[in-house]
């Protein structure tokens, strides 16, 4: 029976111990597993710290204006080309509504870009703001939603400054509507043809000298619009303008001596009268 007692007290003293060791073990284990796990998040936020910084630099870097928004349209990011384009601080634009940063006749087409309800993908617009010092600017927006569960939370978007390629539009425009208006009011009858031998510009002159007005023989040949006569003097003189590239006088019957020289445009040849 004390021989039964010794047994039993030897078995529970080494299950005792068992369980211990197994403890141990798990224990062992469970540190382990929270040390790798540790070690694998602190990587991780290591790299994340890294591609922030990389992150920074690159958008630093960036020669045009990248921003965020909320879902309203509050700025929450731009990066420093901001000071660039607008002589202000970074932290001058957090807070502020996209649809207040440009002039009123831009505001819908922003609206637009940041609606929710427009179709996913890169939306692109074109704005006109004012700079600090009241000088007006144009640039080239796109803006892609960012969604998450279904919804959209925001918008990432980028602004190109062209202004300068805006302000040479404007003025060669007016330069080409000054040149039309000396073209139309010269009293001298002048028309301009393309390389095809149709009738592209025609002036006042021209209409009363001709008495056909400019609607029924702009985009026509020659032929179709004078007598057969005159379009040949016409087809002759702009064969020799194309093969000498210089100036001739020419002389329609009936009509005042003119002087008929080559007009280039982009992409096409063309002629003057």
């Amino acid at each position: 029976s004390s021989t039964s007692r010794g047994l039993g007290d030897v078995y529970k003293r080494q299950a005792l111990v068992a369980l211990v060791l197994v403890l141990t073990v798990a224990i062992w284990r469970g540190i382990r597993t929270r040390e790798r796990a540790r070690l694998a998040i602190d990587a991780a936020q290591a790299r994340i710290a890294r591609n922030e910084r990389d992150l920074s630099v690159l958008m630093r870097s960036v020669q045009e204006l990248i921003f965020r928004t909320d879902a309203q349209g509050v700025i929450t990011y731009v990066n420093a080309h901001w000071t660039v384009m607008t002589g202000t601080a970074p932290d001058r634009a957090i807070g502020k509504r996209l649809h207040d940063l440009v002039e009123p006749q831009s505001r819908n087409d922003v609206a637009r870009a940041i609606d929710p309800r427009s179709p996913d993908g890169v939306r692109v617009c074109q704005v006109v703001s004012r700079s600090a010092e009241g000088k007006e600017m144009m640039f080239q927006v796109a803006v892609v939603p960012l969604v998450a569960a279904g919804r959209v939370i925001g918008f990432a978007g980028s602004a190109v400054d062209e202004t300068k390629r805006w302000m040479a539009q404007q003025q060669l425009q007016a330069q080409i509507a000054f040149q039309d208006l000396l073209l139309d009011t010269n009293p001298l009858p002048i028309s301009v043809t393309d390389a095809q031998n149709r009738f592209v510009r025609v002036n006042k002159a021209w209409e009363e000298y001709k008495g056909r007005t400019r609607t029924a023989v702009l985009g026509k040949a020659f032929d179709e619009c004078l007598p057969p006569d005159e379009a040949n003097v016409h087809k002759s003189a702009n064969k020799q303008l194309l093969r000498w590239g210089g100036a001739c006088p020419r002389r329609d019957p009936g009509a005042p001596w003119r002087r008929i020289a080559p007009r280039h445009a982009p992409g096409q040849g063309g002629h003057c009268r």
